[in-house]
């Protein structure tokens, strides 16, 4: 694990509790599980069209989108929630290039605003640069 994510990933563990399933990171150049490698390899060897690859372009695609929305609305995109029939799926836009997907089992409560700042709260103090 990175080490700059280590108390982030403690963090999500106290605070999301046995619900946490994976935690990645996705940046230009490459992409990191952070949390839950057991259970992002299951995920990927059950569904057979999904690929870590693909999330990966799919993630960075969509940093970039909220960016441009920002620019475009004149206000900061810092998030994006994910509710799928396995769980629940939240992308933090780190900037516009970088970002951390969060994956939670479908029966956790998270209020979720409260839950993205705090979260961006937690990175910057960890020293994970948050735009």
């Amino acid at each position: 694990m990175s080490g700059e994510y280590d108390g982030f990933v403690t963090f999500l563990e106290e605070r999301v509790g046995d619900g946490l399933e994976i935690v990645m990171e996705f940046d230009t150049h490459s992409y990191e599980v952070l949390y839950g490698e057991e259970a992002a390899e299951e995920f990927f060897e059950q569904e057979g069209e999904r690929s870590l690859e693909g999330v990966y372009e799919s993630a960075l695609f969509e940093a970039e989108q909220a960016y441009l929305d920002s620019v475009a609305y004149e206000s900061t995109i810092r998030a994006d929630v994910m509710v799928t029939d396995i769980g629940v799926g939240y992308q933090l836009f780190l900037s516009e290039r970088r970002s951390l997907i969060i994956w939670t089992d479908g029966e956790t409560q998270l209020n979720v605003p409260g839950f993205v700042d705090d979260c961006r709260d937690h990175l910057g103090e960890c020293g994970v640069k948050v735009n």
